[in-house]
């Protein structure tokens, strides 16, 4: 070794070896420099560190308890290294850099609040509640432990624990980077509108030219009906930032419900081209397909965009309700059962638990599994007994199956729920036909074995229509709209079907563009 400066360097590549994984060269780093220094607390250190990383635990535990009496600041090194690690997606590394600093220096604050980051990355969110306890001891107010923790108990659905600690998280420390924002989505995600937007637009107080912001209070404007407000909020996106995908995507997504479908497409192909691997601009280009006629290319968007990885939270649901009205029953059903039991873990607000329960019914329905459909109707009315959509699809499924007491029981409970909502003619009207047709079909069962009768050839029970493009498949309906599109069409005296009911059909006030 020359001098002490060619040992602080080789200290310093040993270090970026170990960020980089390539323990054995740091190793042997580690080792050259020991030669000189055989006591030297760090090296020991980085050495130790090595070893575990190796798999040598033996001798990284003998190391370590040579390097007990260390001075607190190498802890720090250690803090750093972790940082370093969890960038890189390298996260049970980074939690065995902070246990050691932990071992090395107990009353150390830092370890256990970058342990709550880890762990909550890991999805081990009840010990990083449990580290965050630790750090609370050491410093009551630290307002990034606050930040991790509101960071797991969002994961775990728990929101107005999260909000709270983000609030506290500001109020020690206003300029910490991000926590607006998440505080803002939290807000959101609960359906506090009002108080969301006030928190984005203290956020772009202090930086008006932050263009993930501002495309995040352009998305909250549309869901809040202010179109307008909500595109001038995107121009400014793309403004700052041309290349923004997310600005982009949101964009055509206004222009499509607008109904300027090639501006549209252009906003979509842009915001795929700058982000392949984000969801949503296939799915976009899909509503549009299907709104031009080419079902065969919505279903290929839908196709690609079930490819991607996205977050199971309530933009599934479009996903879901756009897959069953492409006639992509099955793949719906899978996408909504993982949400539903994700939602049991993380506790997905109870609006959007019951959506996914009555889209999922009626996948079930259109593919004929009306058992499934009854149970998922019912799941439904437990989250939101006045859900009218599942009372309607509830009792056209009873009706299929030619159950008219639980179909008559449910429309009686349902007209005391809704006494004065306009569809329960319709559902009247349904039941009576039922009824009718099971006095008419046990008529004509008579009549037949007695040779005569004008009812020899009506049916006493009802069925599911098949739709286009399937041998014999159950046709698709709208998920946010009753199932008595999808009832067997009664047949006329001309022998063409004639449809049970003219009227429109009802959106489900809980669709997700409405949330």
């Amino acid at each position: 070794m020359q001098d002490w400066t060619e040992a602080e360097r080789i200290a310093e590549r040993a270090l970026r070896r170990m960020e980089a994984g390539l323990w054995v060269h740091a190793l042997r780093d580690w080792d050259c420099i020991l030669l000189e220094e055989p006591e030297h607390a760090q090296w020991l250190l980085g050495r130790a560190m090595t070893l575990q990383f190796l798999g040598r635990e033996e001798e990284a535990a003998r190391l370590s308890d040579r390097v007990r009496d260390i001075r607190c600041d190498h802890a720090a090194i250690l803090v750093h290294l972790s940082q370093t690690l969890l960038k890189g997606g390298r996260l049970k590394e980074a939690l065995a850099c902070l246990n050691l600093a932990t071992e090395l220096d107990p009353g150390a604050e830092a370890p256990f609040c970058e342990s709550i980051e880890v762990l909550r990355r890991l999805g081990r969110h009840e010990e990083a509640e449990t580290a965050f306890y630790q750090a609370r001891q050491l410093s009551e107010h630290c307002p990034v432990c606050l930040d991790h923790l509101g960071r797991s108990l969002f994961n775990r659905g728990l929101i107005d624990r999260a909000i709270w600690c983000w609030r506290q998280s500001l109020l020690h420390n206003p300029e910490r980077e991000g926590v607006r924002r998440r505080l803002g989505m939290a807000l959101r995600s609960c359906g506090r509108l009002d108080e969301a937007r006030q928190v984005f637009l203290d956020q772009l107080g202090r930086d008006p030219d932050d263009p993930d912001t501002l495309a995040m209070l352009g998305d909250l404007l549309r869901q809040m009906g202010r179109a307008a407000e909500a595109g001038a909020r995107f121009a400014q996106v793309l403004e700052l930032d041309p290349r923004h995908a997310e600005a982009h995507y949101r964009v055509g997504e206004l222009a499509l419900a607008a109904g300027h479908l090639e501006a549209a497409e252009a906003r979509f192909l842009r915001a795929r081209e700058l982000r392949s691997d984000m969801p949503g601009p296939n799915l976009g280009l899909a509503r549009l397909a299907k709104r031009r006629g080419a079902m065969a290319a919505s279903k290929r968007y839908l196709l690609r965009e079930l490819k991607l990885e996205r977050p199971l939270d309530e933009q599934v649901l479009e996903l879901a309700r756009t897959l069953v009205e492409c006639q992509m029953a099955v793949p719906a059903i899978e996408l909504l059962t993982k949400l539903i039991q994700h939602a049991r873990r993380t506790h997905l607000p109870v609006r959007h638990l019951a959506t996914a329960y009555l889209f999922r019914a009626v996948a079930h329905l259109t593919c004929g599994r009306c058992d499934l459909g009854i149970a998922d109707c019912r799941s439904c009315l437990k989250l939101a007994p006045d859900h009218f959509a599942a009372h309607q699809n509830l009792i056209l499924a009873y009706l299929v199956q030619g159950r008219l007491t639980r179909a008559r029981a449910c429309l009686r409970v349902i007209a005391r729920r809704n006494p004065h909502d306009a569809r329960l003619h319709s559902l009247r009207r349904h039941v009576r036909r039922a009824v009718w047709r099971q006095i008419f079909g046990f008529l004509g069962a008579r009549t037949r074995r007695a040779g005569t009768g004008p009812f020899g050839g009506m049916q006493g029970n009802l069925g599911l229509e098949s739709g286009p493009g399937s041998a014999g498949a159950p046709g698709t309906a709208r998920p946010d709209a009753p199932m008595d599109a999808r009832i067997k069409n009664r047949p006329s005296s001309t022998g063409k079907p004639e449809p049970l009911s003219r009227e429109p059909e009802h959106p489900c006030p809980d669709a997700p563009d409405r949330l």
